[in-house]
């Protein structure tokens, strides 16, 4: 009886160590560790769970991640970095990820003090908090435009981090399309640089001095808790018509005013967690007009459409390029105002059949 006790404590210490379904080997033969997560995808582990890499030869030396394996006849897609996988690996020099891996979880390469280069392909989506931090080399860095999340201080500490070249003048931290950081000392108005896409995770945490920030045209993620701490932020001027994705605790705790470009209040009023906010329209700009009037009528642009004069007795029509009428009106005034839709280029139908090509830019 005892001898089956001590078996039965053996083989359950064996299962608790061992934290992956099966290894793989790389074509530069290095061992790595997976375990299954449905019938055809795997994720990247340490083998030994909890004891990360103790027992086993850690890689070391270019670390490119099989975008697939083959065990026991079955190809699975490796879809993920386990938290922790590389932790305390400080043995890799480089990294390359291939497109099939949607998320890099915490910690996952984190305190490697060799890696000095990491290239991540098209196609990952997240990159979960203190991925690469403390990675003291890491200098060359390259993400994909299909991010979508970049968790709290995941390159925090690697030699692009330090380096102050990487910084701008007002003090932010860009990798690739995102803010990864913004020194807590900023103060007055911050302007994020056009190219940015996303801004990352408590990218603007404890920023106390800061009291403004403009956002740029081609945002499209505002993570999480990434204007936390931001005690004087009253103003966020967004140049962005459609609203990007926010974390629902991005401006959590604050009370301020967000700015939105003319025209796009109704699309932020109907946005998720935008709608929470204190949302105000910019003040439309006059129109820019040209206009080919083979006619005795003037048309002159103003704020939301165009004035029609002389015409008094005559039906008017507006049409889009694609044929559509977008006004009508039975008979006109002497002045006219018709609203339109959008910006773009008109047709002005009048009812004796003249017409004029209008362009309109709101």
């Amino acid at each position: 009886m005892k001898k089956i006790l001590i078996l039965t404590m053996l083989l359950a210490t064996v299962t608790v160590a061992r934290a992956f379904s099966f290894s793989f080997d790389t074509p530069q033969g290095q061992r790595l560790y997976y375990t299954v997560v449905t019938d055809n995808t795997v994720k990247l582990v340490a083998p030994g769970g909890d004891d990360g890499w103790d027992g086993y030869n850690d890689p070391q030396g270019r670390l490119t991640i099989p975008a697939s394996v083959t065990h026991d006849g079955t190809t699975y897609s490796v879809v993920a970095i386990d938290s922790r996988a590389f932790k305390d690996c400080d043995r890799i020099t480089s990294v390359s990820i291939p497109a099939s891996v949607a998320t890099i979880g915490a910690l996952a390469f984190a305190n490697d003090s060799v890696m000095t280069s990491l290239y991540i392909e098209e196609g990952v989506t997240n990159i979960d908090r203190l991925a690469f931090h403390m990675c003291t080399r890491l200098d060359t860095i390259q993400l994909p435009s299909t991010l979508t999340r970049i968790a709290m201080q995941a390159f925090y500490g690697t030699a692009y981090y330090r380096n102050a070249d990487n910084w701008s003048a007002s003090m932010v931290l860009t990798i690739g399309d995102w803010v990864v950081s913004v020194a807590n000392t900023v103060a007055g108005e911050v302007l994020v640089p056009d190219h940015v896409k996303g801004i990352a995770n408590n990218a603007f945490y404890l920023c106390r001095y800061l009291d403004g920030v403009e956002l740029p045209e081609n945002l499209l993620y505002i993570g999480e808790a990434a204007f936390q701490g931001c005690s004087e932020l009253d103003t966020v001027r967004m140049r962005a018509s459609v609203p990007p994705t926010l974390a629902d605790d991005a401006f959590q705790g604050l009370t301020m005013v967000v700015k939105v470009p003319c025209g796009a209040l109704q699309a932020y009023q109907a946005a998720q967690y935008w709608n929470a906010q204190t949302l105000v329209e910019e003040t439309c700009p006059i129109a820019v007009e040209t206009v080919d009037m083979p006619m005795a009528v003037t048309v002159a642009t103003t704020n939301g459409g165009i004035e029609v004069m002389h015409a008094e007795g005559q039906g008017l029509e507006v049409y889009d390029m694609t044929g559509r009428c977008q006004v009508s009106v039975q008979v006109a005034t002497d002045r006219q105002f018709l609203r339109l839709p959008a910006a773009g280029v008109y047709v002005l139908r009048l009812s004796d059949g003249r017409t004029a090509r209008v362009v309109y830019s709101k």
